[in-house]
């Protein structure tokens, strides 16, 4: 694996690519900009979903979708394209490519895969109920649908897949269980930098108070849904300074959201640790890192602050 999803750069594999080998690379609107330079897409490629993102960088909604268009764009009809059918933006990319292309939808059942009664399926063939997968969150299942799509495209057998999904846990910084600390379950979700994807995180855990530590820099999204749902889900929310940050703010006083509920503009990790942990004291709760925006005001990328996350609760729990 490389790119985003790895940390890995792209050039670093090349050496170590086989004739028979399947590189995985997570490739950035950035990325695919470049491949777009030599109209060219890859073999099998996934689109995910294209939500708001990088607004800051482009100069509207339809470019960035353009940039995400190139991944299937440039592909021809012995590739293969793998497409969210609960994306009405991905769904549409259908008509814009000459590929094969198979679809994955949690509503509906599609040529692909599919849940339906809490059993995935690839076209009729039942692969595993969801109950024995220990990933959190409806966008892990839409992850496991795409991938099971790839693997079979691959011919890997049903009993491979099963085997892998009832063992994976997830990757570092993605909604990444860190353990108990006192009355804390801990979450590492650093890698969110959009309100999307924070919701997603909320929405992943139940039957417990959630203290959420959030905030950083605006790429011009919309942070009024976020609100809506921190107002639901929040017990305390902890905010670092950021221009995201204040975008948030607006958007919780606009619906009334307790002021003794928050602390907004705080200038370092550590102090909104340590204040998420005096705050959560006293009933089970979730301690969750997702910030919804950019770090570049305080760290070089989303992985430093990662790490520093992770660097906090070992400290902690050493004393």
């Amino acid at each position: 694996m490389a790119g985003n999803i790895a940390k890995v750069p792209m050039f670093s594999v090349i050496n170590k690519i086989k004739k028979n080998s399947y590189p995985v690379i997570e490739l950035s609107s950035w990325h695919l900009e470049g491949l777009g330079n030599y109209k060219r897409s890859p073999h099998i490629a996934i689109i995910t979903n294209v939500l708001k993102d990088h607004l800051n960088r482009y100069s509207s909604f339809k470019e960035y979708q353009k940039a995400k268009l190139i991944n299937i764009k440039y592909q021809n009809n012995n590739d293969y394209a793998i497409l969210n059918a609960d994306n009405k933006i991905t769904l549409s990319f259908i008509k814009k490519t000459k590929a094969k292309v198979y679809l994955f939808s949690l509503k509906k059942k599609v040529k692909g895969a599919y849940l339906q009664n809490n059993i995935i399926y690839f076209n009729n063939s039942q692969i595993i109920n969801i109950k024995d997968i220990k990933l959190l969150g409806k966008h892990n299942l839409e992850n496991i649908l795409a991938a099971i799509v790839v693997a079979k495209i691959l011919k890997v057998s049903n009993k491979d897949i099963k085997e892998v999904l009832t063992k994976f846990k997830g990757l570092e910084y993605r909604l990444e269980y860190k353990g108990q600390f006192k009355n804390f379950s801990i979450f590492n979700d650093a890698t969110s930098t959009t309100p999307e994807a924070t919701i997603v995180a909320l929405n992943s855990l139940e039957n417990k108070a959630i203290i959420l530590i959030a905030g950083g820099e605006d790429k011009k999204l919309d942070y009024s849904k976020l609100a809506l749902e921190i107002k639901k889900k929040v017990k305390f929310l902890l905010l670092l300074s950021g221009t995201g940050s204040e975008k948030l703010v607006k958007e919780l006083n606009k619906i009334n959201y307790p002021a003794y509920q928050m602390i907004a503009d705080i200038n370092n990790l550590k102090q909104a640790f340590k204040l998420a942990l005096k705050h959560g004291r006293g009933e089970e709760s979730y301690l969750l890192f997702s910030p919804a925006a950019a770090s570049f005001n305080m760290f070089l990328n989303e992985f430093a602050r990662a790490k520093e996350f992770n660097k906090l609760i070992n400290e902690k729990k050493k004393k």
